[in-house]
């Protein structure tokens, strides 16, 4: 005996989807920090603090040298000095801009800090020295330092960018699981729409979508039953019509031969007139018996014979049958005649003479 499986549910795959999304986040960020703190083991960045670390150290050398130079002043800081009396800059590479702050607090204060950058002011007989430097994270490589953002604002880009990426490739993923159960249902509607009912379903493992997939198969089913029933009941019909039809033609033939044992007999001018009628009557309604009986045996649709054909006949033949109909009652039949006797038209001059036919006897009555 196999095992039955419980089928998913809708609300089961969001919380996963939620769990999943949720987990790698915190696995992208925790790789992240953990390669980080690699990187700042090997070296490969300074710590925000370093370089207030390293002014410190620096501090006493500069203190007691006779002359500061540029190549005493590390590469991640700058520096300037200042005249004791005048506090002008005499030397350095700060800008002015930095300086004129650093100025305002050189009695009051030792450090400075401002916007990131810390200032260090070392008294000396003459004269300040002003070292700056960042208080952030710094790549150790001059090339690196020279040609991307600090190592904190380049960090955070690429921990959203890493972050963005999970989510898209998780909510990708969990995408495209949905897009193939919707593409189940969309193939089942569209066989249903084109009326192919002979298939076989394939059923997702999720309890919605089955509960969806159920209910277009009961309407298939009901569809087709209904189709079936109809199918029955229109060839009943055609069986029916293509009888009742054979049962006329027996009738119509027997009067139809009378009619035409009349027309050898003696008789008057208006016997001989309604005999005419009778037998075009009868071969007009042969034909229709004809015709249903034809299309009692066919699945198609009733043919129309379009040809090129005279007008004037036609309007003779319909006008003919129109006073035979009328026969004897008080109706008069106007004709207007203009210019048909070349007329011709492309029609089915039978089903045509029907139409008409329909509507003069309409008009009699």
């Amino acid at each position: 005996m196999g095992i039955i499986r419980k089928k998913k549910t809708l609300r089961r795959e969001l919380i996963k989807y939620m769990l999943t999304l949720s987990f790698s986040l915190i696995a992208i960020t925790a790789v992240y920090v953990l390669i980080n703190m690699i990187g700042m083991n090997a070296g490969l960045f300074y710590p925000a603090n370093y370089n207030e670390i390293e002014a410190e150290k620096l501090k006493p050398k500069l203190q007691s040298a006779e002359r500061i130079t540029e190549d005493m002043i590390p590469d991640t800081m700058l520096y300037a000095i200042l005249d004791k009396k005048s506090k002008q800059k005499t030397a350095g590479n700060m800008k002015e801009t930095n300086l004129s702050i650093v100025r305002k607090k050189i009695e009051s204060r030792p450090y400075v800090t401002l916007s990131q950058k810390g200032y260090m002011i070392i008294e000396r007989k003459d004269e300040y020295c002003v070292l700056e430097y960042p208080l952030r994270a710094e790549f150790r490589s001059p090339l690196l330092r020279r040609f991307l953002p600090n190592y904190e604002l380049t960090s955070l880009c690429i921990i959203i960018l890493l972050l963005i990426t999970v989510v898209f490739a998780v909510t990708t993923r969990f995408a495209n699981r949905l897009k193939d159960h919707f593409q189940t249902l969309n193939t089942i509607a569209e066989q249903i729409k084109k009326q192919n009912l002979n298939f076989t379903p394939e059923f997702s493992n999720i309890k919605e979508f089955d509960h969806v997939i159920s209910s277009l198969i009961d309407m298939r089913n009901a569809l087709q039953a209904s189709l079936r029933a109809q199918w029955h009941l229109e060839k009943t019909k055609k069986e029916q019509i293509g009888a009742l039809a054979h049962d006329i033609k027996i009738p119509m033939t027997i009067i139809k031969g009378n009619a035409e044992l009349l027309s050898l007999s003696p008789q008057n001018q208006e016997q001989s007139e309604y005999i005419r009628y009778i037998l075009d009557a009868g071969q007009k309604i042969g034909q229709y018996i004809d015709q249903l009986i034809h299309l009692s045996k066919t699945e198609e649709a009733l043919n129309i014979d379009y040809r090129e054909s005279a007008v004037k006949p036609l309007v003779e033949s319909v006008l003919n049958d129109t006073e035979a109909y009328i026969g004897n009652k008080s109706v008069d039949i106007v004709l207007k005649e203009q210019n048909l006797e070349d007329k011709k038209a492309l029609l089915d001059k039978q089903l045509l003479h029907r139409a008409l036919m329909n509507i003069m006897t309409n008009a009699a009555d």
